[in-house]
């Protein structure tokens, strides 16, 4: 009986440990998660940004015109 008991004791401390082990891997997965969503939301106003200022750029710059060759 006695050593039933202490066998389920091994294991409840084992599963414990596994517990600790994969609550402590979920947190470190959710705190990188966590960092790319902040980097993919501060990149976001940049892209539109750069968009902006190259919008910007070609209504101030002339059309673009090809080249013309004259035909011998």
């Amino acid at each position: 009986m006695l050593l039933n008991l202490a066998q389920e004791e091994i294991e409840i401390k084992q599963l414990l440990g596994k517990m600790n082990s994969m609550d402590k891997e979920y947190s470190d997965h959710i705190g990188r998660l966590t960092t790319s969503m902040e980097r993919l939301t501060g990149s976001i106003p940049e892209g539109f940004t750069m968009l902006r200022q190259m919008m910007l750029q070609s209504s101030t710059m002339p059309p673009y015109a090809p080249p013309h060759f004259p035909t011998p």
